[in-house]
């Protein structure tokens, strides 16, 4: 693996004096500043997105990001002898955000604002990615494979722990999912989308506390792998959940990360909606009902069976953060 990774550097034009393990990449110490070297299994053009983005901040003055640098030939990537291809980020040292620390996940969600709002592009639509789900066609199709599963369960003469845990809590997840598409069909979601495509707004695709960093006070981001053009609040419900989800659903935590975001830009109301919407839907429980029916059903691991003893816990307090969170956006 060393070998592989000094064959791929003395194609970029920097002088490293060491290198070290990091997760899913190497670090690199070099006369210059600090980097990083991993493996890249994207597309070309969406390597070429991701430049485009990060140039775009690097221009407006964010330069706290892990920046993809050209090698020796002005190319993004290099590919080893084995057909693997690799790429190297300007890399910014600091500490993982602390999803369970109000004084960091709050500045972390005013940065996505920032970022959002810099995240603006002006280029010609070939040179674009854009975000792929339909979030009305997303959670319905999500909505059939609950039901399915369902029925599966429902027809079995022999049920486990958890295949019962699974049945007593299916309605009460089910109606929140049938709830969640029906206030998207009546909403001007299609719009919010349309317009976002429009105007070239560009979503981070991976805003977690893995990929905001602090150092001296001051926020990187960096893991621009799926950013796409796309509907950004979207960025920030995924945020918003993992900080919940963390935190027992901390009804205050909760509202002041979201009052963060709006203090630095303020949504739309088909936005507020649209955050609404998805806070609604029963994402957790969805991926874990899909992963019993993808899985082997005559074995689930404890670590699964405690999974969803934790979502049915948890319910009530999500409940009433969505309650207030309702009466925040509407």
């Amino acid at each position: 693996m060393d070998n592989k990774i000094d064959d791929i550097l003395q194609r970029y034009p920097l002088k490293v004096v060491s290198q070290k393990r990091a997760r899913g990449a190497v670090m690199l110490c070099a006369e210059d500043g600090t980097y990083i070297i991993k493996k890249y299994e994207g597309s070309v053009k969406k390597l070429r997105f991701q430049k485009l983005v990060q140039d775009k901040l690097l221009m407006d003055g964010y330069d706290l990001i892990d920046e993809i640098i050209f090698n020796n030939d002005g190319e993004l990537s290099c590919k080893d002898n084995r057909g693997d291809i690799w790429i190297v980020k300007r890399w910014h040292q600091g500490e993982e955000c602390n999803i369970r620390d109000i004084r960091e996940v709050c500045p972390a969600a005013s940065n996505m604002a920032l970022l959002h709002q810099k995240m603006i592009l002006e280029t010609d639509e070939d040179n674009l990615c854009y975000e792929k789900d339909n979030l009305y066609e997303l959670f319905l199709r999500h909505n059939r494979e609950m039901k399915r599963v369902h029925s599966y369960i429902k027809g079995k003469k022999q049920k486990n722990d958890m295949e019962i845990k699974l049945l007593n809590s299916y309605n009460m997840f089910y109606s929140q999912g049938e709830e969640a598409v029906s206030i998207l069909k009546d909403s001007e979601y299609s719009q919010v989308r349309e317009h976002s495509f429009k105007n070239q707004c560009v979503v981070h695709g991976n805003y977690t506390y893995h990929n905001v960093l602090f150092r001296d006070n001051r926020v990187i981001t960096t893991g621009f792998e799926k950013c796409a053009v796309g509907v950004q609040i979207v960025d920030l419900y995924d945020f918003v959940r993992k900080v919940m989800e963390k935190n027992s659903w901390d009804i205050d935590m909760g509202l002041r990360v979201i009052d963060s975001y709006f203090k630095v830009r303020r949504p739309s109301d088909n936005e507020c909606r649209l955050l609404y919407t998805l806070l609604l839907y029963p994402e957790k429980y969805w991926k874990l009902i899909n992963f019993y029916y993808n899985s082997r059903k005559t074995w689930m691991s404890e670590k699964n069976n405690e999974k969803l003893n934790k979502i049915c816990e948890q319910e009530k307090d999500r409940l009433a953060f969505l309650e207030s969170v309702k009466s925040l956006l509407f």
